[in-house]
């Protein structure tokens, strides 16, 4: 983050010597989230799967010191694996793409989905992320807002890909309430998820890094 605020305010003369005021952290959990409904397009649905997988891979290429752990969900919650299940990509990407449409339900409560999540003390990292792969095609987004806020302050963060065509992005961008949470997905193009991997590190600096440099 100070790499950012130093592009923005021009501190040239400022020269930071990372080894000495800041550290990288690598230590981050990831909880890929899942919406299975039965309100979206198999087509549609494939290619959130496709997500998925380009996430796993991106993650632990990126950062192998980062865990990650898998829901799915419509009406109720279900785990796919645990986020200390296994650090091998094929084994995490395989069980991933066995996670089928639940054929009998039409509904996909999020705001529940999240707020078991945020009650279940799964997280125990100096990074906590979920990452939502949904159409987004929700009539209760107060609620679902509610939850993200919620999360927040447990320094929980979601995050949301839009990929597929059915997908709501108006949705998905509004109970996310920052347009560099979203992540998009267009035709074959899953570039962006390599900045989706990035935010799994990052440099812990000392509080007065700038006074320091001076």
């Amino acid at each position: 983050m100070f790499l950012i605020y130093h592009r923005l305010y021009g501190l040239d003369s400022i020269t930071l010597r990372i080894s000495e005021d800041c550290s990288l952290v690598t230590e981050s959990q990831v909880i890929l989230l899942l919406d299975t409904n039965n309100n979206q397009t198999r087509e549609d649905y494939n290619t959130r799967l496709t997500a998925i997988r380009r996430t796993v891979e991106q993650i632990k290429t990126y950062n192998p010191d980062a865990n990650i752990g898998m829901f799915s969900y419509s009406d109720e919650l279900e785990q796919v694996f645990t986020l200390s299940w296994s650090a091998d990509i094929d084994e995490l990407i395989s069980a991933a793409l066995k996670v089928r449409i639940d054929i009998g339900k039409t509904i996909s409560n999020t705001s529940h989905a999240l707020k078991h999540i945020r009650e279940s003390n799964l997280f125990n990292s100096s990074r906590n992320l979920v990452v939502l792969f949904s159409n987004a095609r929700w009539n209760n987004l107060d609620e679902i807002d509610l939850e993200i806020q919620l999360s927040k302050q447990q320094d929980i963060h979601i995050f949301g890909v839009a990929a597929g065509e059915d997908c709501d992005k108006d949705n998905l961008a509004g109970v996310l309430n920052d347009p560099s949470f979203m992540f998009y997905v267009d035709d074959d193009d899953f570039t962006s998820l390599k900045s989706l991997a990035s935010i799994t590190k990052y440099y812990n600096c000392t509080d007065d890094i700038f006074k320091k440099r001076q």
